[in-house]
């Protein structure tokens, strides 16, 4: 159900798969270092896919996983076909029992 709800979202963003914020940064904020490393959650719809240009930093299934790629790429994976979304790559806290 999840897979098929993110593939209907997906469609009808068209090439906005890239979360608000990477989106924001990456269509109006021309002052940033194009060479500066970002960190996000890339989610792909081939198993095994990484686009040119990504370093996995750790993979959650293969289709799933963290990256690490240049502030320039995020255009680029915006229209890749093969790419479902792009977010945030946010750190997670886990609270103590």
């Amino acid at each position: 159900m999840a897979e098929r709800l993110g593939k209907m979202v997906t469609e009808r963003m068209g090439e906005h798969k890239l979360d608000p914020d990477v989106r924001r940064d990456a269509f109006t904020d021309d002052t940033k270092d194009a060479s500066r490393p970002v960190s996000v959650l890339l989610k792909v719809s081939e198993a095994g896919y990484v686009p040119a240009g990504v370093t996995v930093r750790a993979t959650f299934s293969r289709k799933l996983y963290s990256a690490e790629l240049p502030f320039s790429a995020l255009k680029r994976l915006a229209a890749d076909r093969k790419v479902v979304s792009v977010g945030t790559a946010k750190a997670v806290r886990i609270p103590e029992k």
